[in-house]
């Protein structure tokens, strides 16, 4: 069985050696020793609201905070203190204004459901964030959830493989049909000369007159109000804060916590794409199946995804830097890849976590 997920098909689609070093180097690719700041924060808000989900939807984690799991993650002491503040106030801004809204209309289905899907010969592995299911239609939905920094490019999930793939293999894993999904944004809010501006975690505060009139607190500058960060807001911490901005200032937290519009399985589009994608996988597997002394030099490499307008590539070093390229792993600028699917860990025959 030949064994695929939406993440190597989209490198191979970005770059073949892309997809080289991600899944086929070494017999199961590998992956920077350290991860991009931007992947570090999304990994770790992940997990944080994974298992706020999992303990609100499954009860598995009795005791267990999902600040606290959060804070387990390898990620979590690479990120600054402001990207720590910034994700527990994402987490926790999610669970008190978008996670009670869905639970009034669905009910949890699965959390990080592990799916596989076979067509002619190849195994698609995936695993949604999250699947509902609408109390009172039973419509089945996958919300997907995206850190974002300027806005939500709502535009460009309409054709995104991700969504499109994960939806077709619901329906075919599940036996039932998918009514659509939707992009969840988690605003990460943004910088300027290094001071990060977040109005979950920094707003303003007038000391008042002691004896006379109380402190007075904004999400805006004004005369006389001083920055704060929100951990020591005196009405309940972050918490509090968010709760009493989503009562005033609810089109601001909209912001911060926006939905896409309706994604909708577009199965034309997929009917002409899996041919093209089962092909590939084909001829990749034969690739890996041939004695061939330097199989990198199969999967060309496109050098204008070397560096773009929003950084270079994850494999930079490994294609431009000899020494590297020679011994990715022995330079310490990568490690080897940890297979996350089941299928794959089977066959590697690595046990679960």
């Amino acid at each position: 069985m030949i064994l695929t997920d939406r993440s190597r098909i989209e490198a191979d689609w970005m770059c073949p050696r892309k997809r080289y070093w991600l899944t086929e180097y070494d017999g199961g690719g590998i992956v920077p020793a350290t991860d991009a700041p931007p992947l570090a924060f999304g990994k770790v808000v992940h997990t944080g609201i994974e298992a706020g989900i999992r303990y609100d939807a499954e009860g598995y984690a009795q005791g267990d905070d999902s600040l606290t799991i959060m804070k387990t993650c390898s990620e979590w002491d690479t990120l600054s203190a402001d990207q720590q503040d910034t994700a527990v106030a994402i987490v926790i801004g999610f669970f008190v204004t978008v996670w009670p809204e869905w639970m009034r209309q669905y009910e949890p289905m699965a959390v990080e459901l592990e799916l596989e899907w076979e067509q002619d010969g190849v195994l698609f592995m995936m695993r949604p964030d999250l699947l509902l299911k609408d109390k009172e239609t039973g419509d089945i939905w996958y919300p997907d959830f995206k850190t974002f920094t300027s806005s939500l490019d709502h535009r460009k999930y309409t054709w995104s493989l991700q969504q499109q793939l994960t939806m077709l293999a619901c329906e075919q894993a599940l036996g039932v049909p998918l009514t659509g999904a939707w992009i969840q944004g988690l605003g990460k809010g943004s910088g300027r000369k290094g001071v990060l501006y977040h109005p979950l975690v920094y707003g303003y505060r007038h000391p008042g007159v002691p004896g006379v009139s109380e402190p007075t607190f904004g999400i805006k500058r004004r005369s006389g109000f001083e920055r704060f960060n929100t951990k020591t807001y005196p009405h309940g911490g972050i918490k509090g804060w968010i709760q009493q901005l989503h009562k005033r200032e609810p089109e601001m937290v909209a912001k911060i916590f926006p939905r896409s519009h309706p994604l909708f399985l577009n199965r034309h589009l997929m009917d002409q794409v899996l041919p093209h994608i089962i092909g590939r996988e084909r001829e990749i597997h034969h690739i890996k199946k041939e004695d061939i002394d330097n199989p990198r030099e199969l999967f060309p490499m496109h050098i204008t995804n070397c560096e773009t307008g929003w950084g270079k590539c994850a494999y930079f070093d490994a294609c431009h830097v000899p020494i590297i390229t020679k011994d990715p792993v022995g330079s310490g600028s990568y490690q080897l890849r940890t297979p996350h699917h089941a299928a794959e860990r089977k066959v590697w025959d690595v046990p679960h976590d």
